[in-house]
């Protein structure tokens, strides 16, 4: 993990904060109650708005951030989209030739799936795809 203490924000209305030390995170926690005060009483005083919720969990069981589970030595695909990637790949992969009218769709699918696969651990999920045969089927290098 990090030496510093690291925050950003994943969407508009949420943030994260990470940091290896436990004793660091809850300085910044402290912090981050009074700070959290301070705009609960803004949101609801001024917008008539309230805040929804604040979880502080460890990050051994993952980050779930822009599709995928980030751990702290890996990345892997999110559950649900990695079940849609295999079933699109087995439905293009059980047929015999792709048809014309429909090999623009596939490679478009295939490339997408692609583009997810790349940025996980995702070497035995290509294997069990036969994910090189796929591309070279719907014609993409």
């Amino acid at each position: 993990m990090p030496d510093e203490i690291h925050s950003f924000s994943d969407f508009a209305d949420a943030g994260r904060t990470l940091d290896g030390k436990k004793k660091r995170m809850d300085e910044v926690l402290n912090k981050q109650i009074i700070v959290r005060e301070q705009i609960c009483n803004f949101l609801r005083d001024r917008l008539k708005l309230r805040f929804s919720k604040s979880e502080i969990f460890p990050i051994a069981s993952g980050l779930d951030f822009v599709g995928y589970r980030h751990f702290p030595d890996f990345i892997l695909l999110r559950k649900r989209t990695c079940k849609k990637v295999i079933a699109r790949m087995l439905n293009i992969g059980a047929m015999r030739d792709v048809p014309i009218d429909c090999a623009e769709k596939f490679r478009g699918q295939v490339a997408a799936a692609h583009g997810w696969l790349k940025f996980a651990c995702s070497y035995n999920l290509r294997k069990k795809l036969r994910f090189e045969s796929l591309k070279n089927k719907v014609g993409i290098m």
